[in-house]
C-alpha cells in the first residue's frame, strides 16, 4: 500500500493528481480490491494513528458509489469499504473511516466518512498524533496498475537490495543525483563498523553492526536519524573473516512485524518492530576462513538462510512466528559462497533460487525439494542473481576465476607422490587453484587431499565457469541444455550484483568498468570506464532513472540508466565502502564502514 501526506488538509476530500507517493509497506501482488483496502486501513490505524496491533473490520461494501475523477484504476473501480478501527493496547482510540477508490493511476480521490469522538478527543490532548486532520491527513491510495496490466507496489527496501534483491527502487519521487557527505544530506549518524547493507521499511532504517565486540542490530527512526533501539546477539566465539571482511556482513530482513539479523558468529535472531527478542537459532562459526556474508530473507511466513561453506553446507527454513525450523536441506557438494537467495513466482508456486559452486539450484519454497540446477556457475559466487521485469532469471558472477583442465588423482600418484602415501600434500601438487585454495578443499583439516576430496573439486572445475546468463522459467531437473536463453563471457564482475532494468543488463567489474548488455539477447550494447573507479563490493542499485553505484573506496557514481550511459556525478565519502545503499520514500541511504547516510532532494 502507499500512503500519502497532504500538508495542512483540512477537508475529507483530498485530490492526489499533484502529489507523490511515499513508500511505507509492500503488499501481496495477488491481492484483490477488496483486500487491498482492508491492509490500506489497517496501515492507516497502525501508521497514521499510531494504533499499535490494530483490529481492524469491514462493516459495509459498496460497488457502487459516484467516481469523482476522470478514468479508472483497473480492477479498483466502485470499490469501497466503511471500516471500524480499534486498538487492542488502548480501547477508547477508535474511529471509522469511508474510502474507496476513483479515478485513474496519478488522480484517486478518497473520502472521509468520520473519525470517533475519543479519537478526536485524544487528538486535542496530544498535537502530534498523525490522525489529526488540522494537521495532516494520511490518504489510502491502492495498488498502482501499471499500463502493460501487472500490478506493481511500493514497497520500501525490505532487505539486501530491496524488494526481493532486485536492486531497483520502483518509486516515482524524484531522488537528487549530486549527493555526497556535504550535499542533499538530511542526517549522518555513526553507526559503528559492518559491512551489512540498510533495510528500510515503514519509520526504521535495520543493519547491524560491530561495535566494542558486540554485535548489534540497531533501528534507526528515518525522520531524526536517531537510533529507536540496539539488541545484542551473544556469541562464544567471534568467526574468522577476510582481511577485508566483518562479522556484521549479513543485512537484516523485514516484513514490517518481524526484524531478522543474522551473524556468522552467533546465527539468527528475530525481533518485534520494537526491539523486542521474539526467538533466536543459534548456529555458527562456520567452517570458513572468510566468514559468513549470505542475507537472510522473508517468504510468506519463512524465513530463508543459506549458508554454504567448505563443509556443512545447507539451505533451511525456519517459521517466522516461533523460529521453528521447518526444512533443511544439506548442500554437501557446495564450497564456500557468499550470495543471498531469491524468490522466483511460478504457477506452480515460489522458488528459492540460489546460485552456488558451479550451479544454480531451485528448491521449492513450502518443501525444501528440489525442482532444477543449471550446471553453469563460478566457482565462488558472491554475486546475487535477479528476475528480470520479463519473468526471467539473471546469473551474473565470475568468482574463482576459470581453471585449466587438472590432471586425474591417479596421475599425480604416479608423477608427484613423493613419499608415497597416495595422499597429496601441498607441495606435491603442482601450481594450480586447487593447491594455492588448498585449506578450501581438505575437508577434514588433515593437511593433505585424498582421493574423494580431490577429485570432487577437480569435477565441479570442470563446469564451474564465470558466466552472464538469463534462464527460462518452467523447468525440472538438469535445464542446463534447455532453458538458458542465453550466455556471455566478457567484462563479468566477481562481487557486484547485476542490475536488470529497462530492458537492460547493468554489470559494474573491478575497475570500474561497466559494462551494458541487452536482456533479452545478452547481446554487449556498450562498455566503458566509470570516473569513480576501485573494486566494487557494493552493488549498484537503480531509481528514478538512475544507477546509483559505490566502490570500496568510498566513490560514488551516478550515471544515466541507458545503454549509452551518461555520467552524472561523482563523490568521495572518504570511508571505505562495501554495503549496498538502499531506496525508500524519497531518499537515498548509503552506509560506509563507519557511518550511515540519508540523502534526500531539497524539496
Amino acid at each position: 500500500m502507499i500512503f500519502e501526506k497532504c500538508s495542512r488538509a483540512r477537508t475529507g476530500r483530498t485530490d492526489l493528481s499533484n502529489l507523490s507517493p511515499v513508500v511505507l509497506r509492500s503488499t501481496d501482488h495477488n491481492k484483490t480490491p477488496t483486500e487491498g483496502l482492508q491492509e490500506s486501513a489497517e496501515r492507516v490505524a497502525t501508521f497514521g494513528c499510531r494504533l499499535r496491533r490494530p483490529s481492524v473490520e469491514t462493516v459495509s461494501r459498496s460497488g457502487d458509489l459516484p467516481t469523482t475523477c476522470g478514468g479508472r484504476a483497473p480492477g479498483y473501480e466502485g470499490q469501497s469499504q466503511i471500516i471500524r478501527w480499534k486498538s487492542r493496547d488502548s480501547p477508547t482510540r477508535d474511529g471509522w473511516l469511508l474510502a474507496w477508490y476513483a479515478g485513474s493511476l496519478d488522480r484517486i480521490t478518497i473520502h472521509w466518512a468520520r473519525v470517533g469522538q475519543a479519537l478526536d478527543k485524544t487528538i486535542e490532548k496530544d498535537h502530534r498524533m498523525k490522525c489529526s486532520f488540522d494537521h495532516i491527513l494520511f490518504i489510502l491510495i491502492g495498488v498502482a496498475i501499471v499500463s502493460s496490466g501487472s500490478r506493481v507496489d511500493a514497497e520500501g527496501w525490505p532487505q539486501f537490495r530491496g524488494v526481493n534483491a532486485s536492486g531497483v527502487s520502483r518509486e516515482s519521487i524524484p531522488l537528487p543525483a549530486d549527493i555526497g557527505p556535504d550535499r542533499h544530506v538530511v542526517w549522518k549518524l555513526p553507526v559503528g563498523r559492518g559491512h551489512s547493507s540498510p533495510v528500510v521499511l515503514d519509520e526504521r532504517v535495520y543493519l547491524t553492526s560491530l561495535r566494542d565486540k558486540q554485535l548489534l542490530t540497531l533501528a534507526i527512526d528515518v525522520a531524526s536519524g536517531k537510533i529507536a533501539w540496539t539488541a545484542e546477539a551473544e556469541y562464544q566465539k567471534l568467526e574468522s573473516v577476510h582481511r577485508i571482511g566483518s562479522p556484521a556482513t549479513a543485512s537484516c530482513a523485514t516484513d514490517g512485524d518481524i526484524v531478522i539479523s543474522f551473524f556468522g558468529s552467533s546465527g539468527l535472531h528475530a525481533y518485534s518492530v520494537d526491539g523486542e527478542l521474539l526467538w533466536k537459532q543459534p548456529m555458527g562459526p562456520f567452517d570458513n576462513s572468510s566468514g559468513a556474508a549470505g542475507s537472510p530473507i522473508i517468504v510468506d511466513d519463512l524465513v530463508v538462510i543459506i549458508e554454504d561453506h567448505d563443509t556443512g553446507s545447507f539451505l533451511a527454513a525456519y517459521d517466522k512466528r516461533n523460529g521453528q525450523q521447518l526444512w533443511r536441506i544439506e548442500r554437501s557438494e557446495f564450497r564456500r559462497n557468499y550470495s543471498t537467495p531469491i524468490v522466483w513466482q511460478h504457477a506452480d508456486g515460489k522458488q528459492i533460487v540460489v546460485a552456488g559452486t558451479g550451479q544454480v539450484t531451485a528448491y521449492d519454497s513450502a518443501t525444501g525439494r528440489h525442482v532444477w540446477s543449471v550446471r553453469r556457475s563460478s566457482r565462488v559466487v558472491s554475486a546475487t542473481p535477479v528476475i528480470g521485469d520479463d519473468g526471467q532469471l539473471y546469473v551474473v558472477n565470475s568468482g574463482g576465476g576459470e581453471a585449466p583442465d587438472q590432471p586425474s588423482f591417479a596421475q599425480l600418484l604416479a608423477t608427484a607422490d613423493d613419499n608415497k602415501n597416495r595422499l597429496m600434500e601441498q607441495d606435491e601438487l603442482p601450481k594450480s587453484i586447487i593447491r594455492s585454495f588448498m585449506d578450501q578443499f581438505d575437508r577434514d583439516k588433515n593437511g593433505s587431499l585424498d582421493e574423494p576430496e580431490y577429485e570432487t573439486i577437480r569435477a565441479t572445475m570442470a563446469y564451474a565457469k564465470p558466466v552472464a546468463m538469463a534462464v527460462k522459467s518452467g523447468g525440472h531437473g538438469d535445464i542446463t541444455e534447455t532453458h538458458i536463453a542465453w550466455s556471455a563471457t566478457r567484462s563479468l564482475p566477481r562481487n557486484a550484483s547485476s542490475l536488470v532494468v529497462n530492458g537492460l543488463v547493468f554489470m559494474i567489474k573491478d575497475g570500474g568498468v561497466l559494462t551494458v548488455l541487452a536482456a533479452d539477447s545478452g547481446r554487449q550494447l556498450n562498455s566503458g570506464r566509470l570516473r569513480a573507479t576501485g573494486k566494487f563490493f557494493s552493488s549498484p542499485i537503480y531509481g528514478d532513472g538512475k544507477i546509483y553505484a559505490l566502490s570500496d573506496q568510498g566513490k560514488l557514481n551516478v550515471i544515466t540508466a541507458e545503454a549509452n550511459w551518461k555520467q552524472l556525478a561523482i563523490a568521495e565519502f572518504g570511508e571505505d565502502v562495501y554495503a549496498t545503499p538502499a531506496i525508500a520514500n524519497g531518499r537515498i541511504y548509503i552506509r560506509t564502514v563507519a557511518h550511515l547516510y540519508c540523502f534526500a532532494g531539497d524539496d
